[in-house]
């Protein structure tokens, strides 16, 4: 299975490094606890989302550079055209159906330990990033642990016309958070409200001039 596991994410980096080869990731360090296995709360990276490339790409950022204890919560359609990708711990989850969500989370709260990272990519209309079903998906999950969690927004930009195209990453801080004993809806607009906050200055920095130093560069 390992050996199954290191040819898909070969092969996936190779998918990428032909729409980019250059990467930069902002606030790595906000990643320590987990990429030490010293955490202990189990955190989620609820992402915005542009496409089959960012499940890609957090995959090899997880079994590589980062070397993160991940899974990759995706939709049956991503998982249905990319069957694959279950090898490499992406797990399924009918976000936009209450009742199919709750049949897949035990099986999926089984699998979360304190150091585990779990990568969510929202799914909308607008710019794909505050979706309404994926942060409920997230908030329930988040109730259901019965224990704290961290959860941070992390932002993607690609840009591939440049001369040199590039994939723009970058995390934000981690925030802790106690199971919800009611309504899911604060928990919800927070998130939704720190992506969207975190999209538009991602976006107006880097289109204007990103402070120097922010972002680290890696090679794919």
């Amino acid at each position: 299975m390992e050996l199954l596991r290191r040819w898909i994410v070969a092969r996936l980096r190779r998918r990428v490094r032909e729409l980019f080869r250059h990467l930069y990731l902002r606030q790595v360090e906000h990643l320590q606890p987990w990429q030490q296995r010293r955490a202990t709360i189990p955190l989620v990276l609820y992402c915005s989302h542009n496409g089959w490339s960012d499940v890609a790409l957090a995959i090899v950022l997880s079994y590589g550079p980062l070397h993160l204890p991940s899974l990759f919560l995706v939709t049956p359609h991503q998982l249905e055209h990319f069957a694959i990708l279950r090898y490499c711990r992406a797990v399924a989850l009918q976000w936009d159906s209450a009742e199919e969500f709750e049949l897949q989370l035990p099986a999926l709260l089984r699998r979360i330990h304190p150091s585990s990272v779990l990568w969510v990519f929202a799914t909308g209309e607008y710019l794909s990033t505050g979706a309404t079903e994926t942060l409920l998906g997230c908030a329930q999950l988040v109730q259901q642990l019965k224990h704290p969690v961290a959860m941070a927004p992390v932002v993607w930009h690609y840009r591939l016309l440049q001369e040199e195209p590039a994939c723009y990453i970058w995390f934000g801080t981690p925030e802790r958070f106690e199971p919800p004993n009611g309504a899911l809806g604060p928990l919800v607009q927070h998130c939704s409200r720190r992506l969207q906050e975190l999209y538009e200055r991602q976006q107006l920095e880097l289109y204007t001039a990103p402070p120097a130093g922010a972002y680290q560069r890696y090679r794919l």
